[in-house]
């Protein structure tokens, strides 16, 4: 039972943290802004994004599904705020792939 009562803040830890105020050497701050660029393509995506075929909707569903459980493993197993950097790059891989399969395709004009 405490595990489940645990999923909010994990899943603060992990996603949010470190904040710019935390206790920490210099390197926070990479970590603060791979955050917000992270953010950032989250935001681009809801602004610019398109319907998925159904074939996508099973990827889309199994990269949410993958970066959930591997986010919820790191964050019962690991203490250290550092290590968690270093192990939700594959969380954030997933993310980043979720979000390009959601975005519009750019359109060119030739000319």
């Amino acid at each position: 039972m405490a595990m489940i009562k645990s999923i909010p803040s994990i899943f603060l830890n992990t996603f949010i943290r470190p904040f710019p105020w935390d206790n920490g050497s210099s390197l926070k701050y990479s970590g603060f802004v791979n955050n917000l660029i992270l953010l950032f393509l989250i935001v681009l995506t809801l602004f610019k994004r398109r319907t998925l075929l159904e074939k996508e909707k099973y990827i889309q569903l199994y990269l949410i599904l993958t970066a959930m459980l591997i986010v919820l493993i790191i964050g019962w197993t690991t203490p250290i705020f550092g290590a968690i950097a270093r192990y939700k790059m594959v969380v954030e891989l997933l993310i980043i792939v979720l979000l390009f399969l959601r975005l519009k395709p750019l359109t060119y004009v030739k000319k």
